[in-house]
């Protein structure tokens, strides 16, 4: 599938393949041409609407994402589609936590970034907890934390 975006001073065209990674190549109307590779996170967070929030605020940005709604559903989709760049899980969940998950993951798995959220801040067992940004956050936190763990 390709999909065409464009503003005021580039357009660019995103292919996306079985869930590889892809490359997005950006012609600006000044004749320059850059290319990048897109990045793919995994959402992992119970509540749906803060899933879908984070899922939106991303691809804006030009990640590839997906998400899951508990940790054995995320161990499911690595299994089906190999590690993300980044791994995004919410501290406290229903199951393993998100801390459960990350080391669940880690002892089949290279080694890749993760950011934890999590609304419980207060918590002295959240706030050990490494990198973490606290919910409720701004578009512009989100991006710099990701792109901090990236």
């Amino acid at each position: 599938m390709i999909r065409f975006q464009a503003n005021r001073t580039s357009s660019c065209a995103i292919a996306h393949s079985n869930n590889e990674r892809v490359t997005i190549i950006i012609h600006r109307q000044r004749g320059r041409r850059q290319t990048r590779t897109v990045k793919k996170i995994l959402i992992v967070d119970d509540d749906k609407s803060i899933r879908r929030l984070i899922e939106r605020q991303l691809a804006a940005e030009g990640f590839d994402v997906a998400s899951c709604g508990n940790a054995d559903d995320a161990i499911e989709w690595f299994s089906s589609n190999g590690v993300p760049d980044l791994l995004v899980t919410d501290v406290k969940m229903p199951g393993l936590s998100g801390p459960e998950l990350y080391e669940h993951l880690k002892t089949s798995y290279d080694h890749f970034p993760v950011l934890f959220i999590s609304g419980y801040t207060g918590d002295t067992s959240v706030q050990t907890i490494n990198p973490l940004l606290d919910k409720p956050f701004s578009r512009a936190d989100l991006i710099a934390a990701v792109n901090d763990a990236l």
